[in-house]
């Protein structure tokens, strides 16, 4: 039976500050696990966050509200597993999220501007 490879590269989660800083601590812990936990659920927010935006162009008002339900849906995700994460870990994937929580809602915020 082969060993699955689950090491994590310079550069994997993104390359906004925190997520170089989450990147960092998960290549010094170099915990299979925890890769795949930590990249799992903030996979999952990322690409949540995408399909929201689309919402943005037709509804902002429904867009907001869905962005803030979808951020806190994710933060009870993670505190339902805290103890799983190292404090370090814990602490930059929520920077993390809270950081792309932040540019979606300037995104909304912009969109909102134009042609209005």
């Amino acid at each position: 039976m082969s060993k699955r490879i689950s090491k994590i590269s310079v550069g994997t989660i993104g390359n906004e500050k925190c997520e170089i800083a989450l990147n960092d601590i998960l290549i010094k812990l170099d915990d299979a696990y925890m890769n795949r936990r930590v990249l799992g659920r903030y996979t999952v927010f990322k690409d949540g966050l995408k399909k929201i935006l689309i919402i943005s162009e037709v509804d902002e008002s429904f867009c907001m509200f869905m962005l803030n339900l979808w951020r806190k849906h994710n933060e009870e995700q993670i505190e339902a597993v805290r103890e799983k994460f190292t404090e370090d870990v814990y602490s930059h994937l929520m920077c993390c999220m809270a950081g792309k929580y932040r540019d979606a809602k300037r995104n909304i915020s912009i969109t909102k501007g134009k042609g209005r």
